[in-house]
């Protein structure tokens, strides 16, 4: 019972001492908000000369030689839509992944989740496996913090059986 207790501790928001806020959590969100107005201001975040000229993943000008494009395109967003929907799926896994790994941890999660989608859909484009000529978004690096969250549950379940884990 007091293993189970703990575990519930380890899971929850509530800590004795001082809670910990999830703030790379949200400054990741405010420069994803940054980003989107700087697209609203230039032309709109449907305009694909807007978000190409403010670093949207092309396959083709990665390879020759505009590597940053790999992180900026993970802050740009198509649309509204997309961009709640991605910034709902990063408070959600964000602030979980944030509070079990830590910040220096979770920085590293995020880019390279988020870099490595990036990469794969560039090496898929070269083999011939995409068909992708633009890409934007934060969904590589929220789907890997999805993974994340998910590891870490498999990770405590198998280590101890708890059952919030399982």
């Amino acid at each position: 019972m007091i293993a189970e207790i703990k575990q519930e501790a380890r899971y929850s928001r509530k800590r004795e001492i001082q809670p910990r806020r999830p703030k790379v959590t949200f400054l990741i969100i405010g420069l994803n908000l940054i980003a989107f107005a700087l697209e609203i201001r230039l032309g709109g975040s449907t305009n694909i000369y807007t978000l190409y000229n403010l670093g949207a993943l092309v396959p083709q000008q990665v390879l020759a030689g505009d590597w940053w494009r790999l992180l900026t395109a993970t802050f740009l967003h198509f649309g509204w839509l997309h961009l709640i929907m991605n910034m709902l799926g990063l408070y959600l896994f964000g602030r979980f992944v944030e509070f079990i790994l830590g910040i220096k941890q979770y920085i590293f999660v995020y880019l390279a989740t988020g870099i490595g989608s990036m990469l794969a859909v560039t090496w898929m484009s070269v083999l011939g496996y995409s068909q992708a000529g633009f890409v934007v978004g934060a969904s590589g690096a929220v789907m890997g913090l999805g993974g994340v969250s998910i590891a870490i549950f498999i990770r405590d379940w198998l280590k101890n059986k708890f059952s919030i884990a399982k």
